[in-house]
This record gives C-alpha cells, structure tokens and sequence, in this order.
C-alpha cells in the first residue's frame, strides 16, 4: 500500500502536533495530547520500514536534519533561561542526562530521533522482512504487558529516561506497521499487539496503554482513510511541512499566550499552535535555506517550503 502523499496522512501530522502542543501547555485532556508524539514516533518508523525500506540514509543527512535543529534550539533555550535567572539544564539525574534532555524538556525528542532512525537504517538492509515483522511484534508486546513493571521505575528515573521508555514501544509498533504495508503475510502478527494493548487498557497504568491505542487507530485511520475522499479536503503538504518547526518553537508560544491559555485553555492552546505555524511559515518564505536549516525539514524545489513533518 502505498501512503507516499497521502493527504489524510498529512492532515494527521498536523493534528498529532496541535495535540503535542495542548500536552505541553498542562491545560484539561492535556494526557490525550501526548498521543500526537506517540503517532509521530509510529509515522517516522513506519515510513522506514515501509515506503522508504529501500532508502538508506546516510548519517550526515539524519544529523542534519535532527542534530543541527537539536543543537541550535539547545542553544536558544539555554540563553533564555540563563535570562530567566534558571539553570542551564536540570542535572538532578546527572549531567549527561540534563543535556540529553535540554535547556526545554521538549528537546530530548531529536537525539533518540537520530539515534533510533540510524541504528534501524543499519538494520533494516540486514535482516528479513519476516524477522523485523516478528522482533518488533514480540518486544512491543512484552514491552506492553510489562508496564506495571517498567513505568514505575522510568518515572522514578526521571528524564530523558521516563521519556526513551515511553517511546521505544511506539517505535516498535511503527517497524510493525512499516513491515504490514509491505506485506499482507505479517498483518496477523498485529493481533496480538492489539490484544495486548486492550488487555493494558484493563490493567494498571491504563492511561500509557490508551494512549498508544489511540495513537494506532489514528495511523491505521489515516493509512486506510479512502485517498478519493481525503483529496476533496484542503492538501496539507505544505502546512505539514512546518510541523518539526512548530515542535521546535512551540514553547515560546505557550510561553507568550499563557495569561489566554490560563483564562481560556482551548483558545490559548489553539492560539499557541497557529502563532507557531505561521512564524515557522513566513520564516520559511523569508529565508528558506536558514529556516530550513535549524526547523529541521528539507527543503522542497521552488518554493522553500518543506514537504517532510516531525518524524
């Protein structure tokens, strides 16, 4: 099946970073946000082991597309806290970790980013499709199942490791439904990751299971969303470009309409997420090859305008 440009997939980026936005804005439903990073997480690994399988892309074009960003935007939060009188980075759970974090917790993201998308671009070229199929079906559900177990000690952890083992069984689930759209003989190993999600729905700590759940029927949704009818809708290529760029700024916007997000949390929420969009936007068009540097997407021909979303 191919999703390549398919128009509901887009439009889902573009929801998936508003939800990341209302997750870190703390406001009501806010938990229901984190899916939007949990469905970028599902798209970028899907699209490695799926579309893109055949791609191998070289370590300098994954650096500079998610560790230039990284670094710039570290840079620029570490300034506004030294303004603000705050530390650098929170070196509570150590140095390393304060800075695998960042100046804004946001920034842990783009190094496992880069460091989960390079290790499987190394593996995927070394290893059958049946067995990326069936490792990845295994560890997610064992990582499923094993959530009473794991999530007490990640939180205890503090970050970025609460956050690396949230996001590794997405990750997992990603290479699965990556390896389903190569081949219809896998899809019966889906079962059982979806059996086990529902069980931990059940089970303690069903607001982690629900969230991946939700996560998965919006990608799935999206996938199957019948092309003909998402193409009546508005194209969100371009729009869906800038969705890095608003993962990256989106901060100092909640930072700018908090008193309206305080007074009105949807409008402040919304309020943060267009005034993200539309500066990563203009900065696109005013200065492509700068914006595109540090907002991390490629730039597409003519315009300057990205074509590839967070993830």
């Amino acid at each position: 099946m191919n999703v390549q440009r398919h128009n509901a997939v887009e439009w889902l980026r573009v929801v998936s970073a508003l939800g990341i936005v209302w997750f870190h804005a703390g406001v009501p439903g806010s938990q229901w946000g984190y899916a939007g990073l949990v469905v970028f997480l599902l798209l970028s690994l899907m699209f490695e082991a799926g579309p893109n399988h055949a791609k191998i892309q070289p370590l300098k074009t994954r650096a500079a597309r998610l560790l230039v960003p990284w670094a710039f935007w570290w840079a620029v939060y570490a300034g506004l806290n030294i303004v603000q009188q705050q530390p650098i980075v929170d070196a509570d759970n150590g140095l390393i970790a304060g800075v695998l974090t960042g100046p804004s917790a946001h920034l842990w993201y783009l190094p496992f980013a880069f460091v989960v998308l390079a290790v499987f671009g190394a593996l995927k070229s070394r290893t059958p499709l049946s067995a990326l199929a069936l490792g990845s079906a295994v560890a997610a559900v064992v990582l499923i199942c094993g959530i009473p177990l794991w999530r007490p000690i990640s939180l205890g952890a503090g970050f970025p490791f609460a956050q690396w083992a949230h996001a590794t069984t997405p990750v997992l689930i990603g290479i699965l439904v990556g390896c389903c759209l190569r081949s219809r003989g896998v899809w019966i190993l889906s079962a059982p990751v979806i059996a086990a999600l529902v069980w931990a729905c059940l089970r303690p700590f069903p607001d982690v299971a629900s969230v991946y759940l939700l996560a998965l029927g919006l990608t799935v949704g999206a996938i199957l969303f019948p092309r003909a009818t998402a193409n009546r809708l508005p194209s969100a290529e371009r729009i869906s470009g800038a969705m890095m760029g608003v993962y990256l700024v989106h901060p100092l916007a909640l930072f700018v309409v908090r008193p309206l997000t305080e007074m009105a949390p949807p409008v402040g929420v919304i309020a943060a997420f267009g005034i993200s969009m539309l500066g990563v936007l203009l900065a696109q068009w005013i200065a492509p090859w700068p914006s595109s540097l540090v907002l991390g997407t490629p730039m597409s021909k003519g315009r300057g305008m990205s074509k590839v979303a967070l993830g």
